[in-house]
């Protein structure tokens, strides 16, 4: 009798309810750091695939390109003028300087391909530039 008294007492409860803390204590730190490790991996990994994965640019394609003027207070632009687009501004990204003299002032090129990068238009990826087809023959620039 005595026995069964002493393990209902209130210590030898309390005792229990203890240990049950402490075992859950212990199990939530386990889920905690294994949580916190997962979430470490998953910002890692999209930090590092967003610095690695080049971006996509879409490609414009131009014909009849007029090469209208350079724009004044601008070294690295020009007006250009075609049929289905009228007007725009053509800023040349660091890969081809538009002050180069490689395209003058109103000369018409037959095609032009570049990826639209939003501060610039680039022509350095393959496929991408400016062509003249004259007396059967293709000059591409650059």
């Amino acid at each position: 009798m005595r026995r069964l008294l002493e393990e209902n007492s209130g210590y030898a409860m309390n005792e229990r309810l203890h240990s049950l803390e402490e075992d859950e204590k212990k199990r939530m730190k386990g889920i905690t750091r294994v949580f916190a490790t997962l979430s470490l991996i998953f910002i890692v990994s999209v930090a590092v695939s967003g610095y690695v994965r080049p971006f996509w640019y879409p490609i414009e394609h131009r014909e009849n390109v007029y090469v209208f003027n350079e724009t004044r207070g601008m070294d690295q632009s020009w007006g250009i003028w075609t049929q289905q687009y009228g007007w725009e501004r053509f800023d040349c990204c660091p890969d081809f300087p538009c002050n180069r003299g490689l395209v003058k002032v109103g000369w018409i090129a037959d095609e032009l391909k570049y990826q639209e990068r939003g501060y610039c238009k680039s022509i350095r990826d393959e496929g991408l530039g400016w062509w003249w087809h004259k007396n059967g023959r293709t000059r591409r620039i650059p």
